[in-house]
């Protein structure tokens, strides 16, 4: 073999050693797709939140007055209350499920059947479009308003809001 020939081998072995080699660094890389923005819920805290209004089936205001929430001036069950800034805790958009707008009637979301949330707090206004409980009971469809992105999110937001109004309401005590 002449000088020639065997420095030919050596580029094109160099060469294919670089593809292998970028071959397998793109298989071992792992591509996680963007979280929307736009979902605050973590922002959104029983200490800074003094009005949360609900709009749907039924329409009502929550309204914080000190540490005590009342609706229609009746005492907010404590509990429920609980549950809600937990369930605001928990909450975390993981996907895309839908851009079509006759989808959103299945999933509660659209204008009629979903219940628009706008949670008043000292810095801003939060208003979600929250739908029902998704099919392994720890999630739910929301979109933001004016937009037609159906997200599926983790937690139980669409269960707390598909109460009655009449839910929220202190119970008596026996």
């Amino acid at each position: 073999m002449n000088e020639k020939t065997i420095r030919n081998l050596a580029i094109a072995l160099v060469v294919m050693l670089a593809v292998y080699g970028l071959l397998r660094w793109q298989q071992n890389r792992t591509f996680e797709p963007a979280k929307p923005g736009g979902f605050n819920f973590k922002q959104i805290t029983k200490k800074n939140t003094d009005r949360i209004k609900v709009k749907g089936s039924q329409n009502y205001t929550l309204i914080k007055k000190g540490d005590k929430w009342l609706l229609n001036n009746k005492k907010v069950d404590k509990d429920a209350i609980d549950e809600l800034f937990n369930g605001l805790k928990e909450a975390e958009v993981e996907q895309l499920v839908s851009t079509k707008t006759e989808k959103m009637v299945s999933l509660q979301v659209d204008d009629k059947t979903g219940n628009t949330v706008t949670f008043s707090t000292k810095d801003n206004q939060y208003i979600y479009i929250i739908g029902k409980q998704g099919p392994d009971g720890v999630s739910f469809y929301t979109r933001r308003p004016k937009e037609n992105k159906v997200y599926s999110a983790k937690g139980n937001l669409g269960s707390i809001f598909a109460k009655k109004a009449s839910d929220w309401y202190e119970k008596k005590k026996k």
